[in-house]
């Protein structure tokens, strides 16, 4: 988020449309002021385009022929968060190879990052995930479902969890853990399950699975592993088996990339989830792939990879 005011002094423009008025509201960001100087008889119309912008005038100042209005995005937008693209504006979000400084839009917290708004929004990670690890919470905690491709797709439909993000890395953890305590054999307690969720939410960054080839949903299947194994630095063959839970996710993964999709990325990981749970932790889970038909194909801001999925819908007969 740009800080500050902007003044945008139009009193030769010919119209306001000319001046680029509409332009220049459609840019503002949340907290900002634009404030702008014209000629009186432009200000009907003026009010008329700030509607239009999803703005609000805030303070008006006339001066013989001349008025001074100051403009500001509506409170209504501000509380409104986009779950595609950006979350402040909706538009496609940049992704560089090169961190930039920003500044969070919610919360104010200065940083830097790979992947912003080309409007000047910004969203840091506690911000784009607000709401979303209780939500996560309150659904592992009370399901009795043991599939955990099926408690992950009801995860995936609540209204906090964007279409990508970091949120998908605790998600993961959360489904998986949810599904063994159903399961009964291992006595996976409520506060391994939450303990999961903070490992995979505390090793998570937008982005960085092209930018270092480390996923966080692959780290949270790993997570889950790590706790259930007791894994510490010092162990042995408990940390052998998280790291190559972590490889045997991650490789998976990197075949269903082109472009990155959490939501892919997520039922893979817990396929692979599936298969070392009975290799490493003699638990047989019920997993049904057969019973995906994704529902995000539209909402993807990269593109779908569309017939190269295996979660694409498919056509029947």
């Amino acid at each position: 988020m740009v800080q500050g005011k902007k003044v945008f002094d139009i009193r030769e423009a010919c119209c306001l449309e000319t001046a680029g008025l509409g332009r220049r509201l459609n840019e503002l960001s949340l907290g900002e002021v634009l404030d702008v100087v014209m000629d009186r008889t432009m200000k009907e119309t003026a009010q008329k385009i700030a509607g239009q912008e999803n703005c609000e005038i805030s303070d008006v100042v006339d001066e013989g022929n001349i008025t001074r209005l100051k403009f500001r995005r509506k409170e209504e937008e501000a509380s409104e968060r986009k779950m595609e693209n950006c979350m402040v504006c909706g538009s496609p979000l940049e992704y560089v190879t090169k961190a930039v400084e920003v500044v969070c839009n919610y919360c104010n917290k200065r940083e830097t990052a790979y992947v912003y708004c080309p409007k000047g929004h910004y969203v840091c990670e506690v911000c784009h995930g607000k709401g979303a690890f209780e939500a996560i919470k309150g659904i592992a905690l009370s399901t009795d479902l043991k599939d955990p491709l099926a408690i992950a797709e009801i995860m995936m439909t609540h209204p906090s969890i964007p279409m990508l993000g970091c949120e998908h890395s605790y998600l993961t953890a959360a489904a998986f853990m949810a599904a063994l305590k159903n399961h009964g054999k291992l006595g996976i307690s409520n506060e391994q399950i939450l303990e999961a969720m903070d490992r995979a939410r505390k090793i998570s960054i937008s982005g960085f699975c092209a930018l270092a080839g480390t996923c966080g949903i692959a780290s949270g299947l790993a997570a889950a592993f790590g706790i259930i194994m007791g894994a510490e630095c010092s162990k042995d063959k408990e940390t052998s088996i998280t790291l190559h839970v972590m490889a045997a996710a991650t490789e998976a993964i990197a075949n269903e990339a082109g472009p990155c999709c959490c939501k892919s990325f997520t039922r893979t990981a817990l396929g692979v989830g599936y298969n070392l749970a009975k290799l490493h932790l003699g638990v047989n889970l019920p997993i049904h792939y057969e019973k995906i038909s994704c529902n995000y194909v539209k909402s993807h801001p990269h593109g779908c990879r569309a017939s190269r999925c295996k979660y694409f819908p498919r056509k029947t007969c």
